[in-house]
């Protein structure tokens, strides 16, 4: 529709000033809905004279009988009527249930008010569609006017015929080996060898039918019934109308069954004829004879998306791909919406190019989205008769479901396969036939198995790319109109679709610091895929076998590439089964593969398989209950090694005794009894004080056992534990005091020294190997880990000490206090992040200046400290090289404080405390950490001494000193019985590669973010134009970012206020300061935008407006009503319509924030003659709150429309009262809405006609100030 200038002028220039005084309604205004519903919708074909029988045309055509355009009935013409595509590209991912649902809904909805008019003029509505929205009627030509004037009718015409390509007998070739000649061209036994045939995959084939009983085809059709000779959701046969033909499966001619034999046939005649042997068979019989109309074919579309049995009812499993060896001469625009809607629901299509040769299509093989299918010959050639041109689609549809769009112009075919005397099935034996039709076939079979290789996952385009990426390349190199991109390649289109399988892996690290780095995008050169890594620095790209240049890159470093990386295909097989002695299946046992660091599980009899390149694997199993056994096979190529495992039964032996306690000999219940030596493994003592520890056999041996309970320091025995005998170790536990704290590598003694003086009584635990200190865990209510012993001593504890430390501190009650300092020791924090993630990263520096603590939230650590908000100053920076202090991030606990120091500001977190699942508590203390440079004596303020103190307190107070205690460790120590780490060797499916990048010379800019008044604006995105470099502001303003040298436009954006730029130029190593301001916008909500976004792009395009949409969310519009200053209440086809109650909450909000709100209008709202279809703003206010107390439309043919302006107000600034202005012109057809008995006052009327002739039907603009301030403006026909 064209939109003129002044229409533009007037509601721009009124939503500017209404917004300049009052609360902004903003620009709000749309194109008229597009809207053709003049005669030209109706072709002039559907007038001529019949050329079928009547029969055809009311749907009673028999079984197999001859289809051709439908006639008139008496007086009756049969007609397609097409209605808009209400299908919406956002369905497609929500997958092909949804989809089907969906377009069934609005279809069926739409069609309504046409099918009401049909049979109100006795006419006879013969079938009904959904995949694409139309339905075939027979009605009168002038209920063909009448239904033309509806603005959902696109178009009125011919059910016309469709019909196979001239296909042609061919010359029989001998085959050279046991497979058709066509079968060994595009390589499908290199498929077969991947094990890859078909299986699960349902081709639905749309064509003459086929002959089940064939015996290349015999046991092939799906079927939900088996017992049911009409194999319902394998088969299906339609009228001339697209009605339903009950019938058993057959061929009305040969051409289905040929093609089927080649998508799936045997070979059962000699030679294999299939490409796909494994696949399942789909037939739907829609084109009897070899010709069939428009309904017919869109019948057999829908079916294939969602199959019925004989009676209609859904049977459940669509097709997951189509064939369609048929088509009409040219570009035949009926057939797009099908098109599109099948590939919304996922299916995959295939069709013959047509067989009129060079420069010629046909549909649908013409279609963007369809692989379009050329032939060619046993030496290569394209045949003479292969359609194929530059495709120039008048009008291309928009939001089409294929690569983000339908280009304007584009090449045919898509690929090309055999197609010249190609011998396949028919009823009764074997033919040879060329044409395109038996091209396509090919192609589909492949993609059938590319599905079954990529485990179902292939999309549309995923599947196209592939097959692009493997064909041989003919004729001119790229894509042309003869072979479109290449001869098809079976095997190597599989073997990319197995790509899952195969690649490379590795880990990407920054070579300066030695850290992973995450979101590196990793490249195959020679085929375009990539992948990026994740945050652990790893990455894993599929690739088939081969050679390859893999890239690495990333902004911010230097571009590196791995030259001649070698991807090898692992085509052997292991197998084998594990029983018992007796030869019994050991089900679910574990087996490892070391070199391929691989575990499988056996199935439930002791089976298990595994793909594996050829190679020697060492091989361990275990089992529950049995003893593991160890072997090895050599796995060759394309075989399979074998290798069967025996596994003895375990006999345990037992650890058991009494504990008591040393005071008065009693029992002592609930004492952790934990086992160390080939395995961990542990117990509590039960009321007796008794316990007992079952040893695996295959861990007997040498162990220290102890008994740990909260309070009492662990008594330790050193036993000898044998396989079916028991070992008695008893122990007498003695009680320590709740004022015992023990420090791990406490410098100069400086922390006893405060613990003394807090009268405590500490114990040091100088040995790095804590060792000494975890085999004396219970007799603390607190640990001090704090980690620096002597300045050349960096050892620390092994993962497995401090990980047992944690486990049993948490069930014997104990807590842990956690310090840090610089870097290199085993600092407490350190190793909570090195060994446990926890937190996530730590950072550290020194000689920054004093050292404080930016208290965040209130705790007991700071009694007498300070408050939250309070800056206190822990470290004093007293020479030149201390001030050593740490921050962390990630940490999953509650922090208390960030630390920060005079130059830098505020770091990061450094105080953090975390509730344990045994009750007790962590507190890690960032800086707190005394060593050679910053210590106690020298560096602690009064304020760290005393959070010191209030940590050990804290700590403490959720210990065994006040009940806690009595678990078993958190994770049940047991070692496994295999050890599952990374072997040397790669695995077998994948090249491993460890990258490191090196960085670019870089530094910083940084800055503040503030609004025009100076208050600066938290969460705004700052990025670096051109790059991946964002940050956001912090409560401050303030934001850094870190650049490579070099000059970079820094923008600042954030919901509500103009974008703003600035330049930084960035040199290494320093840091350049960039502030930016930003200005305050307007703030506008839309409830529904009209395709493309057209009120959002035009209040966009003024520079003044921030615009959020809400589709359809009412309750979210609701809550945000009080951050906008306005409200544009637009609507939608089929859009949500609010509840009385959600449409008043709205206007409630709008009164008491004083958000101004917009209601539009145009036609299919309250009161429509044709339905109410859209949730109009005016629609709705009529609806619910009866001012205006009614509306109308009027969406037939009466000319443009125009606005007459009757009032002066800032809606109608820059129009005088009696202007007439031409709002739009379509066709001589303008829909327009007006309402009445309006309580506010009207500034405006619509009217329609041409020239002076002008029709004024009613109210159109009007504003409205509520009780409370809330500014409303109404406009009907501006509805977008």
């Amino acid at each position: 529709m064209q939109i003129f200038q002044r229409r533009v002028c007037l509601l721009v220039a009124t939503f500017l000033i209404i917004g300049a005084l009052t609360p902004t309604l903003g620009a709000a205004f749309g194109s008229a809905m597009a809207y053709n519903s003049n005669l030209s919708k109706i072709d002039p074909k559907v007038f001529s004279t019949p050329t079928a029988s009547t029969g055809a045309a009311t749907g009673t055509a028999s079984s197999g009988g001859s289809a051709a355009s439908p006639a008139a009935t008496g007086s009756l013409s049969v007609v397609f009527v097409q209605l808009k595509n209400l299908a919406n590209p956002d369905w497609k991912p929500l997958g092909h249930d949804f989809v089907v649902n969906a377009l069934q809904s609005v279809a069926y909805r739409s069609q309504v008010s046409v099918v009401s008019l049909v049979r109100s003029h006795g006419g006879a509505v013969l079938h009904q569609f959904w995949l694409t929205n139309g339905l075939l009627v027979a009605t009168d030509a002038a209920t063909m006017r009448e239904i033309a004037q509806n603005p959902l009718v696109e178009r009125i015409g011919p059910n016309f015929a469709v019909s196979l390509p001239p296909d042609e007998l061919g010359t029989s070739q001998s085959p050279l080996s046991g497979n058709e000649w066509n079968i060994d061209k595009v390589n499908a036994p290199g498929a077969w060898a991947l094990g890859i045939r078909g299986e699960g995959v349902r081709v639905c084939i749309t064509d003459t039918g086929v002959d089940i009983t064939h015996p290349d085809i015999a046991g092939k059709m799906f079927t939900i019934n088996p017992s049911d000779p009409y194999y319902p959701g394998g088969f299906i046969e339609y009228d001339g109308n697209g009605n339903i033909v009950p019938s058993q499966p057959h061929d009305s001619w040969i051409h289905g069954t040929h093609v089927s034999g080649t998508v799936l046939g045997g070979n059962a005649g000699g030679t294999q004829i299939g490409v796909a042997p494994g696949a399942s068979l789909m037939m739907g019989l829609v084109l009897p004879g070899g010709s069939g109309t428009f309904a017919q074919v869109i019948a057999g579309m829908q079916w294939c998306v969602n199959p019925t049995d004989k009676a209609g009812v859904p049977t459940g499993f669509p097709g997951h791909l189509q064939s369609m060896s048929w088509g009409a001469g040219g570009l035949q625009p009926q057939l797009l919406d099908p098109t599109k809607n099948s590939l919304l629901a996922g299916i995959i299509l295939v069709a013959a190019q047509g067989n009129e040769g060079q420069g010629t299509t046909r549909t649908p093989g013409a279609i963007w989205g369809i692989y379009g299918a050329g032939a060619t010959d046993i030496n290569d050639n394209i045949a003479p008769f292969s359609g194929g041109m530059t495709i120039n689609w008048p009008n291309p549809p928009a939001n089409w479901p294929f690569f983000n769009g339908y280009p304007a112009s584009y090449l045919k075919p898509d690929f090309s396969a055999p197609g010249v005397d190609v011998r396949s099935s028919v009823p009764g034996g074997y033919q040879t036939l060329s044409g395109t039709s038996m091209a396509t076939p090919h192609i589909a079979a492949t993609v059938a198995m590319m599905l079954q290789a990529s485990g179902f996952s292939l999309t549309p385009e995923q599947a196209y790319l592939n097959l692009k990426a493997t064909v041989l390349d003919l004729g001119a190199p790229g894509q042309d109109d003869r072979f479109g991109w290449g001869r098809l390649d079976t095997g190597k289109a599989v073997q990319l679709s197995l790509v899952r399988n195969t690649g490379v892996k590795g880990t990407v690290y920054e070579t300066q610091s030695g850290l992973p780095l995450g979101d590196v995008k990793v490249t195959a050169e020679e085929l375009g895929a990539f992948t990026t890594t994740k945050a652990n620095g790893t990455f894993k790209l599929s690739l088939p076998e081969g050679t390859y240049n893999i890239s690495f890159d990333k902004f911010g470093y230097f571009h590196k590439v791995f030259h001649g990386v070698v991807v090898k295909l692992y085509n052997g097989t292991l197998a084998g089964y594990v029983t018992t002695g007796a030869g019994s299946p050991i089900s679910g046992a574990n087996v490892w593969i070391h070199q391929a660091n691989e575990n499988l599980t056996t199935d439930a009899n002791g089976y298990f398989t595994a793909s594996l390149k050829s190679a020697k694997y060492d091989l361990t199993v275990s089992a529950s209950g049995y003893v593991p056994a160890q072997g090895s096979a050599d796995v060759p190529e394309n075989a399979t090694a074998w290798a069967n495992f025996t596994l003895a039964p375990n006999v345990p032996g037992f650890v058991q005794g009494t504990v008591t306690y040393a005071s008065n000999s009693s029992a002592a219940a609930g004492v952790l009894v934990w086992a160390e030596g080939p395995a961990k493994y542990q117990a509590l003592t039960n009321a007796n004080g008794t316990y007992s520890i079952s040893v695996d056999s295959i861990n007997a041996g040498a162990y220290r056992v102890a008994a740990f309970k909260g309070g009492f320091w662990p008594p330790s025995a050193n036993v000898t534990v044998v396989p079916g005998s028991i070992t008695t170790a008893d122990f007498s536990i003695v009680a320590s005091t709740n004022r015992s704290i023990a420090v791990y590598q406490d410098w100069a003694g400086e922390l006893a020294g405060l613990l003394t003086s807090g009268n405590y009584t500490p114990h040091s635990f100088q040995a790095a190997d804590a060792v000494a200190l975890k085999w004396s865990l219970s007799a603390f209510p607190v640990v001090y880990w704090s980690g620096f012993s002597a300045l050349n001593n960096s050892q620390g504890p092994t993962h497995d000490t401090f990980v047992d430390i944690l486990s049993i501190a948490n069930a014997v009650g104990v807590s842990l206090v956690l310090g840090d300092s610089y870097n290199g020791w085993p600092y407490g924090i350190s190793l909570m992040s090195m060994f446990t993630g926890n937190p996530a990263s730590r950072s550290y520096t020194y000689s920054q200046g004093n050292v404080y603590f930016h208290i965040s939230a209130a705790h007991e650590i700071f009694n007498g400290v300070g408050a939250p908000g309070d800056n206190v100053t822990v470290l004093l920076e007293t020479g030149g090289g201390d001030g050593d202090h740490t921050w962390f991030t990630g940490f999953n606990g509650t922090t208390l404080a960030q630390v920060g120091t005079n130059s830098t500001g505020i770091q990061g977190d450094s105080v953090a405390v975390s509730a344990q699942s045994g009750g007790t508590q962590w507190v890690l203390l960032g800086g707190f950490a005394p060593q050679f440079w910053t210590h106690v004596s020298n560096d602690w303020t009064p304020a760290a001494t005393r959070i010191f103190s209030n940590s050990i307190a804290f700590g403490a107070s959720h210990s065994w000193a006040t009940g806690l205690g009595t678990h078993l460790a958190a994770i049940k120590p047991t070692l496994a019985p295999i050890a599952h780490a990374l072997s040397a060797f790669a695995p077998a499916a994948f090249t491993i590669l460890n990258v490191y990048l090196d960085k670019m010379p870089s530094g910083d800019v940084a800055g503040t973010i503030t609004d025009n008044y100076g208050n600066p604006l938290f969460n705004v995105s700052v990025s670096a134009s051109g790059t991946p470099v964002k940050t956001t502001t912090d409560t401050a303003g303030n934001y850094s970012m870190e650049l490579p040298v070099g000059v970079w436009t820094i923008v600042a954006a954030k919901f509500g206020y103009e974008t703003a730029s600035g330049t930084a130029n960035i040199t290494a190593n320093q840091t350049v300061t960039l502030d930016l301001i930003m200005q305050k916008q307007r703030r506008a909500g839309i409830m529904y935008d009209d395709s493309g976004g057209p009120i959002q792009a035009l209040l966009l395009s003024t520079g003044k407006f921030a615009v959020s949409t809400f589709a359809g969310d009412w309750d979210a519009l609701i809550a945000a009503v009080p951050t906008f200053d306005v409200v544009i209440l637009n609507g939608q086809y089929f859009g949500t319509f609010p509840s009385r109650v959600q449409f008043q909450a709205l206007l409630d909000a709008a009164n008491t924030s004083g958000t101004g709100i917009v209601f539009l209008d145009q036609i299919y709202g309250f009161g429509s003659p044709f339905g109410e279809y859209i949730p109009w703003g005016v629609s709705l206010l009529t609806k619910y709150t009866g001012d205006p107390s009614g509306r109308s439309e009027n969406p037939y043919c009466q000319g443009d429309g125009y606005q007459a302006i009757t009032g002066s107000h800032a809606i109608t600034h820059g129009f005088a009262a009696g202007d007439v202005t031409k709002m739009a012109t379509y066709f001589n057809c303008f829909p327009t809405s007006w309402f009445s008995g309006f309580s506010g006052t009207t500034v405006g009327k619509i009217a329609v006609g041409s020239g002076s002739n002008l029709n004024v039907e009613g109210d159109n603009l009007a504003y409205k100030v509520t009780a409370m301030g809330s500014r409303w403006a109404l406009m009907a026909s501006y509805g977008s």
